[in-house]
C-alpha cells in the first residue's frame, strides 16, 4: 500500500512539474514587447478610453483613443500605442489548446496574444504605410532589450518584412528558446509565396488541408537547419532588387517611393544609421576646424561614396540642377597647400568638381 501511494505521489509531482513547464513555455511564446517610446504618455491615454460596443453586433467593439490625440502622437508614440492597445474587439474563435512539450515543436502560426482585441484599420494603416520604420524600430528595439515579443513578430508577418530576414536569424542564433521566430520566417516565406517552401513537405503539413493554429512539426535538428536555408534562400531571391535600386537611390528616396531606413535593412545596406549623440570633431591647434564637441539627431546616410556614373544616372532621370551650376558661385580647395582653403571657382560644379582649368570626372 505504501508502494503505491508513493507511486501516485511521485506520478502527480512529476505531472505538475511537467504542466508547470508546458504553462511557462506558453507564457514565454505569449510574452508581448512594451516599447519605450512615449510610453508614460501612451498609457495615459488609454486609460481616458471609453470602449464603444457596436450597436450590430455586441460581440464586437471598439476602444481608441480620439482621432485628434492619435494625430498628434509622433511616430514612435504611435507604434508604442499599436504594440500594447489592438483598438478592435471581438469574439475570438481561435482557441489554443494547450499541447505537451510545446517547446519541442515549431509551429505554423504565432500564437494568440492580443485575447479577444486586433489592431484597428487605422493601426493596421500605419505599420504598413510607415513599413520601414517599423522595421528600424523594431531591429533597435529588439537588439536594445534582447527579446522579441509575439506583437512584434506579428508586425512583421503583418507588413511582410522579408527583409528582416538576416536580423531574424541572427536572432534566433542567439535566442534558441525562442522558436517562434523559425514560425516567423515561416510566415514571411508563405505570404511571399516562395515557391521552394509552397511546394515543400513542411507547407502542406502546417498549411495543408488540416490546417490550423495548432499545426506543427517537430523541432529537430533538420528541421532547424531547413527553415534556416529556405528563409536565407528566399531572402536572397528578393535581394537582387535591392541591389538593383543602388543606381537610382537618390532619385527614389527624393520621391518619396523609398527611403534611408528601408534599405538600410537589407544585408548589403546602402545606408548606415548614425544614432544621435554627442561627437567629437575637429583638431587641436587648427583655427579653421578646432576640436569641439556637436551634438546631432539620428540620420542616415550612405554606406558608400556615390560615384560619377551614379549621380549621371540621376541628373538624367531628373534633370536636376545643382546649385553650383545655378549660382556660379562653387567653393574649392585651393591647391598646393599644407592646409585646406576654399576659393571661390564659378566654372566648378560636378562635372569640373575643381573647376574647368582643373579637368573634369571623365579623366576621373
Amino acid at each position: 500500500m505504501r508502494h503505491i501511494l508513493l507511486l501516485t505521489l511521485i506520478f502527480c509531482i512529476f505531472n505538475l512539474s511537467a504542466h508547470s513547464q508546458m504553462d511557462a513555455y506558453r507564457e514565454f511564446r505569449a510574452q508581448v514587447s512594451v516599447p519605450p517610446y512615449g510610453l508614460s504618455k501612451v498609457k495615459a491615454l488609454i486609460a481616458k478610453i471609453k470602449p464603444q460596443s457596436d450597436e450590430d453586433n455586441s460581440d464586437m467593439g471598439i476602444s481608441p483613443i480620439s482621432k485628434k490625440e492619435y494625430e498628434a502622437l509622433a511616430l514612435r508614440e504611435k507604434f508604442t500605442y499599436t504594440m500594447i492597445h489592438p483598438e478592435m474587439y471581438a469574439q475570438n474563435c481561435a482557441i489554443f489548446v494547450p499541447q505537451t512539450n510545446e517547446d519541442q515543436k515549431i509551429f505554423g502560426y504565432l500564437i494568440s496574444w492580443m485575447d479577444e482585441e486586433t489592431w484597428s484599420e487605422r493601426q493596421l494603416q500605419f505599420l504598413v504605410q510607415n513599413r520601414d520604420s517599423v522595421m528600424a524600430i523594431i531591429k533597435e528595439s529588439v537588439t536594445r532589450s534582447k527579446r522579441m515579443g509575439v506583437n512584434y513578430k506579428d508586425a512583421l508577418v503583418e507588413i511582410n518584412a522579408w527583409e528582416m530576414t538576416p536580423f531574424l536569424i541572427s536572432y534566433y542564433k542567439e535566442n534558441k528558446k525562442d522558436k517562434d521566430v523559425l514560425t516567423t520566417l515561416m510566415l514571411l516565406m508563405k505570404k511571399g509565396n516562395y515557391a521552394d517552401f509552397i511546394k515543400s513537405k513542411s507547407y502542406k503539413n502546417l498549411y495543408g488541408v488540416a490546417d490550423n493554429y495548432e499545426t506543427s512539426m517537430a523541432f529537430n535538428k533538420a528541421n532547424e537547419e531547413l527553415t534556416l536555408q529556405r528563409a536565407l534562400a528566399y531572402f536572397n531571391s528578393k535581394k537582387p532588387m535591392l541591389k538593383s535600386i543602388r543606381p537610382y537611390a537618390l532619385l527614389l528616396i527624393l520621391w518619396g517611393i523609398i527611403s534611408p531606413p528601408q534599405i538600410a535593412l537589407s544585408q548589403d545596406s546602402l545606408f548606415v544609421h548614425i544614432p544621435a549623440g554627442t561627437y567629437q570633431v575637429g583638431e587641436e591647434n587648427n583655427l579653421q576646424n578646432p576640436l569641439r564637441k556637436v551634438k546631432i539627431t539620428t540620420f542616415y546616410i550612405a554606406a558608400h561614396e556615390l560615384t560619377n556614373n551614379e549621380f549621371d544616372l540621376f541628373i538624367q532621370a531628373t534633370g536636376y540642377i545643382t546649385e553650383a551650376e545655378r549660382h556660379k558661385n562653387a567653393l574649392v580647395f585651393e591647391p598646393g597647400l599644407a592646409a585646406f582653403r576654399w576659393i571661390t571657382d564659378s566654372t566648378a560644379y560636378w562635372r569640373y568638381p575643381n573647376g574647368i582649368t582643373r579637368g573634369s570626372i571623365a579623366q576621373k
